[in-house]
């Protein structure tokens, strides 16, 4: 009776666990196309908020389209809708920052505060050197996930060459004539 609880609480952090690092991976997965499209629109003369809230609403549009939620255009929506409300906009991007969690989106929301405070002077630059920085980091971490992915498949590829030797060698010690 006492270990049904206890089997509860544990089976539940596991899968809390598993939750926050499937949206972790999901951010990240995200991070180069994000940082690449808000650069372009910031590229072509749009205010930071401007091109987030373009963003966002593409991202409704695709949504409406084949419903798939993605945690990084839930958070946009989100800090969007708080500058909007009122909130001053450098707050609600480390507040995104923070939400997420995940280092590379808080040192982008402290670059996107530094655009707003210093202007478009150096900011383009910064941004143009984040993007090329999320696309080194992304193929770093497609390298990872695909040695994991090897290594997981390391064990069934051992049990398919041991069966496919005792499909081979049984019938050869049945032709020796045992």
């Amino acid at each position: 009776m006492i270990l049904v609880p206890i089997l509860l609480v544990v089976f539940e952090n596991k899968n809390r666990k598993k939750a926050i690092q499937n949206k972790n991976l999901e951010l990240l997965a995200d991070y180069p196309e994000f940082v690449a499209k808000l650069s372009l629109l910031i590229l072509t003369g749009l205010s930071i908020y401007n091109a987030l809230n373009r963003i966002v609403e593409n991202y409704h549009f695709s949504l409406s389209k084949n419903g798939q939620k993605r945690c990084l255009y839930e958070l946009l929506t989100l800090t969007c809708q708080k500058i909007r409300n009122g909130m001053y906009e450098a707050y609600a991007y480390e507040e995104f920052g923070r939400m997420t969690g995940i280092p590379s989106y808080i040192k982008f929301s402290s670059l996107l505060v530094s655009g707003l405070n210093r202007g478009n002077k150096d900011f383009n630059h910064h941004l143009s050197e984040e993007v090329t920085n999320s696309l080194l980091e992304h193929k770093a971490f497609i390298l990872q996930q695909g040695a994991k992915a090897s290594t997981k498949l390391t064990l069934p590829m051992m049990l398919l060459f041991a069966v496919i030797l005792v499909i081979v060698i049984i019938p050869a010690f049945f032709s020796v004539g045992f």
